[in-house]
C-alpha cells in the first residue's frame, strides 16, 4: 500500500493543517487591532473543514480575511472598548453593589454573545447588530451546546496552561470543536424556522 493513502498520511497532514492555520492566526493577530478578523477569518476556514472540504489553506484564510475585515473589524473595535469598560466598572471604579450585580450580568451576557460571536458571523449575513442580536438568541437556544462550548474553552486553556507547547495548534483545533457544536445549533434554528414556515 502507498504510504501516501495510508491513514497515518492523512492524519498527518491534517494536523499540519490546524498547525499552519494556527500559525497564520498567531501572526494575523500580533498587531492587536487585527485579532477579530483574523479569528473570523481561522472560523471560515474550520467551518468549510467541518463540512468536508479540503479547500486551499492559505488561499481561502485570506480571501476570508479580506472579504470579513471591515466588518469584523468595527465588532471587535466596539466589543474591545466594551469589555475595557465592564472592567474597569467591576475592577477599578467604586460602584454600589448593585451596579456590580448589574455589570456581573452585563458580563455574563457579553460572555454568551462572543462564545456564539465569531461562528455566527461566518455563517450567516447579517448587520453588525444582527450577528450580536443572534448570537445571544442562539446561545439561549441550546444551553447544552453553551455548556459544551464553555468546557471546550476552558479544557483547551488548562491544556495550554500545563502544556505550553499546545500553542502551535490549540487555537484552530479549539476553534474546530467550537464551530462544530455551534453547527448543531445553527441545526436545530433552521429546523425551527422551517417548521414554523410549513404551518
Amino acid at each position: 500500500m502507498n504510504i501516501y493513502d495510508g491513514k497515518l498520511f492523512n492524519v498527518a497532514m491534517k494536523v499540519s493543517d490546524f498547525v499552519i492555520l494556527n500559525m497564520i492566526w498567531i501572526i494575523l493577530c500580533v498587531p492587536i487591532v487585527t485579532i477579530f478578523p483574523a479569528t473570523v477569518a481561522m472560523c471560515g476556514v474550520v467551518r468549510r473543514w467541518n463540512r468536508g472540504e479540503e479547500p486551499p489553506l492559505f488561499v481561502t484564510y485570506f480571501s476570508l480575511f479580506k472579504a470579513n475585515f471591515r466588518q469584523s473589524f468595527i465588532i471587535g473595535l466596539f466589543w474591545s472598548f466594551f469589555i475595557i469598560g465592564l472592567y474597569l466598572n467591576l475592577s477599578i471604579f467604586d460602584s454600589s453593589i448593585l451596579i456590580k450585580l448589574f455589570m456581573l450580568l452585563l458580563a455574563s451576557i457579553v460572555g454568551i454573545i462572543t462564545v456564539y460571536l465569531f461562528p455566527v458571523m461566518v455563517n450567516y449575513n447579517h448587520s453588525i447588530i444582527g450577528h450580536v442580536r443572534n448570537s445571544f438568541f442562539l446561545a439561549l437556544l441550546s444551553p447544552l451546546n453553551l455548556l459544551l462550548v464553555i468546557l471546550v474553552i476552558i479544557s483547551s486553556g488548562t491544556i495550554y496552561y500545563y502544556f505550553p507547547l499546545a500553542i502551535i495548534f490549540i487555537g484552530s483545533y479549539t476553534m474546530y470543536l467550537i464551530y462544530k457544536i455551534c453547527d448543531r445549533t445553527f441545526e436545530k434554528a433552521a429546523k425551527a424556522r422551517s417548521t414554523s414556515v410549513s404551518r
